[in-house]
């Protein structure tokens, strides 16, 4: 008999779209405040070298005619638009505009799916903490994934292939990993809506453009390593694609090994627990998000299976729409089922964002437990102010002149330039760096028939000045000291860093010195046989 009560008006009109007005509206509400808050990290000093730092140094160069960077490391060629822009804002606002960019790009992706799939989903997405760790952790790339997916599931509902088509193409050209989403976008096509030309024509083009930068450009551009398969996290599983399937295929319990682990499990839980497991409802779509959960799983490096990172990029539209499909299908229920678990399903979207998101309403800003998302990372303060001027007085405008600052101090004056190094690189070890001169069409072209690089030598390998900060977390590189309340919670890493720094000042002079925060100038040298250029004597 309870099959013939009608479903509850609200169940039905939380999956159904929502006006126009009132999607826009908040979709611009959370890009004004995703903006607002990356902003306000990068002006109070709270933005990072890795990898904002990388994004501001490569735009730089890129917009002054350094258009290889778009392949040296990753493959990104979407970066260039965007460096363009960077290229001709005035220097104190081309990194605000970059992260303005970012916001404005999700809060694109929730009108899409408030339009879309109801408000519901776009509660669920506003609320989603990856959502806001791609916002607020610097600048990525990587956030083009979220409302290029979104598009690319909005139009394979409504059939419209050329959409679809576009948006998973475009995926591609995100980053190489994407790449592989684009393979998956095709098989989706395929299997659920049953569109083979399309689908097939996305699984062609993305595994053929994958397999190019991955084997010829990434390796060409970059001077040591870079992209997916050239990549230290992965070295477990052997040093070519090959030897990598071969591994995956052949050694199931080394595999295991790698996979099942805490960390991995938490990671997998996380993501899931977020939409409180009901993405799991609705298989297809997970489909798309298999490539990025099976790169994370296989790596060893924890930032890429950490939930607080940008690598979770590929999964938000995904995971997201399956968790839409699901709640239709609840919506259909004739029993009014749905209607009682909406509470439930909130409850439970708000105490995942309050425990593990990085907004003004969660643990994470009022605890100050974590440096970066604290709510001291969204205020100017004095000691701010006077590390800039001090940064804007001493480390000269030309960019010729190498730098190398701690991972956790980042500016507009460091970055603009030809080498911005992360400490201790390019102080206590020479830096790897290219020589943009080396790369052309016939060095390329020699590089495809016979896999050598024409290089000529690297150019500026060491720092003629040091940027550290010992008031803020301690980073050798990207890797940290587990910095907890203001404190390093890693005694072996913090040995590490403060030899670090007793080395740096062995070498360098202090220009600039005050409240543990200093500017150091490479002492001067005496060339002698043998000795690289740059080495204090």
């Amino acid at each position: 008999m309870g099959n013939n009560i009608p479903p509850h008006p609200l169940s039905v009109w939380g999956v159904t779209p929502v006006p126009f007005r009132a999607a826009a509206t908040s979709a611009l509400a959370l890009a004004v405040i995703l903006a607002a808050m990356a902003i306000l990290k990068f002006l109070s000093l709270h933005s990072a070298h890795a990898d904002l730092g990388f994004m501001m140094n490569n735009m730089d160069r890129i917009s002054a005619g350094e258009g290889w960077r778009l392949f040296w490391g990753h493959a990104q060629p979407l970066m260039y638009p965007y460096a363009l822009v960077y290229g001709a804002a005035p220097e104190i606002m081309a990194a605000p505009l970059l992260l303005a960019l970012q916001a404005a790009a999700l809060g694109g992706a929730l009108f899409g799916v408030l339009r879309g799939w109801g408000w519901l989903p776009g509660l669920a997405f506003a609320l989603y903490f990856p959502v806001w760790y791609n916002a607020l952790f610097d600048f990525h790339l990587d956030h083009l994934a979220i409302p290029l997916l979104v598009v690319f599931f909005l139009a394979a509902e409504r059939d419209r292939m050329a959409w679809a088509i576009a948006a998973a193409g475009l995926l591609a050209l995100v980053k190489e990993p994407f790449a592989l989403q684009t393979v998956a976008c095709g098989l989706y096509l395929v299997l659920a809506k049953r569109r083979v030309a399309a689908g097939v024509l996305l699984v062609a083009g993305g595994a053929l453009y994958f397999l190019a930068v991955a084997w010829f450009l990434i390796p060409y551009f970059t001077v040591t390593g870079g992209g997916v398969i050239d990549n230290t996290a992965y070295s477990w599983l052997g040093g070519s694609l090959g030897e990598m399937i071969l591994t995956l295929l052949s050694n199931p319990g080394l595999v295991w090994q790698h996979v099942v682990i805490p960390g991995k499990i938490f990671y997998v839980v996380g993501l899931l627990g977020g939409l409180a497991f009901l993405s799991l409802g609705a298989p297809w779509p997970l489909l798309v998000a298999a490539p990025i959960v099976v790169i994370s799983l296989l790596s060893d490096n924890p930032g890429y299976f950490g939930l607080k990172h940008h690598y979770t990029a590929g999964l938000i539209a995904p995971l997201i729409f399956a968790f839409a499909l699901t709640m239709r299908r609840m919506a259909a229920w004739r029993d009014g089922a749905m209607w009682r678990m909406i509470p439930i399903v909130v409850l439970v979207l708000a105490v995942g964002h309050v425990a593990y998101a990085p907004s003004p309403v969660s643990r994470l800003f009022w605890t100050e437990k974590v440096w970066s998302y604290g709510r001291d990372a969204y205020r100017v303060r004095d000691r701010d102010m006077w590390i800039s001027e001090a940064i804007d007085t001493y480390i000269p405008t030309d960019p010729s002149i190498a730098v190398s600052a701690q991972n956790t101090l980042n500016t507009a004056r460091l970055a603009h330039r030809k080498y911005y190094y992360i400490f201790p690189d390019g102080v206590l070890r020479d830096a790897n760096v290219p020589d943009g001169r080396a790369f052309s069409a016939k060095g390329l072209a020699i590089f495809l028939l016979t896999g050598k690089k024409a290089r000529s030598e690297p150019g500026e390998t060491r720092a003629e000045f040091v940027v550290l900060d010992l008031k803020r977390p301690w980073y050798l590189v990207d890797k940290g000291c587990r910095w907890l309340y203001g404190q390093c919670r890693d005694a072996t890493m913090a040995a590490k860093f403060q030899a670090a720094v007793a080395a740096t000042r062995r070498a360098y002079i202090p220009v600039f010195s005050r409240d543990g925060f200093s500017i150091l100038k490479r002492a001067p040298t005496v060339e002698t046989p043998g000795r690289k250029r740059g080495h204090a004597e």
